[in-house]
């Protein structure tokens, strides 16, 4: 650090030989106006000095800012990285959800009883912990109890890094003197093979609510149901709303909203019950591979296959198509009734059939080939069966 080192008494006393020597030795870069002068050269150092220390005094400030600036910063990383700062989400006027970054650490209710003077509950794993008079109070609760515990694990984890030999015996006592992880039921996780295996080092999201109807709502992870909220129409107490999880109940509250919170924390803590998925349906065929499979059979009969139906010799035999992966075939004759059938070649043949026994009404029967016999009679037995059926 710059600091006088003459002061103006002392240059006073000294020899022009020796203020330059003092000149050269403090490296003083003062143009001196007149070099006869003893007067000149003190002012000279003197000026020079001066400006060093308002130099160093100039500069220091900043240097602590940034000496500052970078405690604080490094002491907030510290802080987050022990307890991250908790997010308040609003789902309705009546239920909010705190989050810790992405985990859901608990939700705050209202409490719809008569008669209530601290309406508003603090709920962890659809259990009541705490409840108040406002909001902002049970807010409040929540911080304080998620930083504690998070300084609790951050303690505990410390003392079991460290080897035995080096832990000094108050260490280990203050270790086991802290209160137990579940005390707190904040982030505690439980896995078995029956439920969700969740990860112990990444959080996983928190399950998407889809609306079925007013009284239906399902749970997903991706495209995978973990969970269904359903209203229980047949309950007159309180609790209407249940969950449930390969048609049986696993939990039950007064609203949706407490339902959903629940699955949301069951299923980051890895407690939520493994929901059995259904077998994947085949695809239904496109509109042009119903339509090409259509013409195929109709070419192998010789029909025309226009937008309308399907003709021969310009004359409408009916139509064919497909819906939701069922066949069906109309016959011009049938007015728009739907005959189920198997697939896009049944379709085709029975009108075939239909264009044969129109064809065959006209002829008499002694003029019949013995192919045109066994044409109508398989037609009648046919038509027999779809009678019976």
């Amino acid at each position: 650090m710059t600091y006088l080192k003459y002061t103006h008494q002392q240059l006073q006393h000294k020899s022009i030989a020796r203020l330059k020597q003092i000149y050269c030795e403090v490296g003083c870069t003062v143009e001196v106006l007149d070099k006869r002068c003893k007067d000149a050269w003190m002012n000279a150092i003197a000026e020079y000095q001066a400006i060093r220390v308002e130099t160093v005094i100039d500069a220091t400030p900043d240097e602590q800012a940034i000496a500052q600036a970078e405690l604080d910063q490094y002491i907030a990383d510290q802080a987050e990285a022990i307890a991250p700062q908790l997010t308040t989400v609003e789902i309705n006027c009546y239920h909010y959800e705190v989050y810790a970054l992405k985990q859901l650490v608990a939700y705050i209710a209202y409490d719809y009883d008569e008669f209530v003077t601290q309406p508003w509950v603090v709920m962890v794993n659809g259990e009541e912990i705490f409840r108040d008079t406002t909001i902002a109070r049970c807010q409040r609760f929540i911080e304080w109890q998620h930083k504690v515990k998070s300084e609790v694990v951050s303690r505990k984890s410390e003392v079991e890094k460290c080897p035995e030999d080096k832990v000094g015996t108050s260490q280990i006592e203050d270790a086991s003197k802290l209160p137990p992880t579940s005390d707190f039921r904040f982030l505690t996780s439980s896995v078995d093979g029956t439920l969700n295996p969740q990860s112990e080092t990444e959080v996983p999201e928190v399950p998407t609510i889809l609306e079925i109807s007013f009284y239906d709502q399902e749970a997903f992870v991706g495209d995978e149901l973990v969970a269904s909220i359903s209203y229980d129409h047949g309950n007159y107490q309180n609790l209407y709303w249940r969950v449930m999880i390969n048609g049986q109940e696993i939990f039950r509250d007064i609203s949706p909203a407490r339902c959903h919170s629940y699955i949301k924390q069951q299923y980051q803590q890895g407690k939520l019950p493994l929901q059995e998925q259904l077998e994947p349906e085949e695809p239904w065929a496109t509109g042009n591979e119903i339509m090409a499979e259509i013409f195929t059979e109709c070419e192998n009969y010789g029909f025309e296959m226009l937008d309308d139906g399907i003709y021969q010799n310009d004359v409408k035999l009916g139509e064919v198509g497909c819906t939701d992966g069922r066949w069906w075939v109309v016959r011009a004759a049938q007015d728009s009734q739907r005959i189920p059938c198997n697939s896009a070649a049944d379709a085709v043949q029975l009108l075939s059939e239909s264009a044969a026994d129109e064809y065959l009404g006209y002829r008499l029967l002694e003029h019949l080939s013995p192919r045109e016999w066994r044409s109508h009679l398989s037609g009648a037995a046919q038509g027999q069966k779809l009678v019976t059926a």
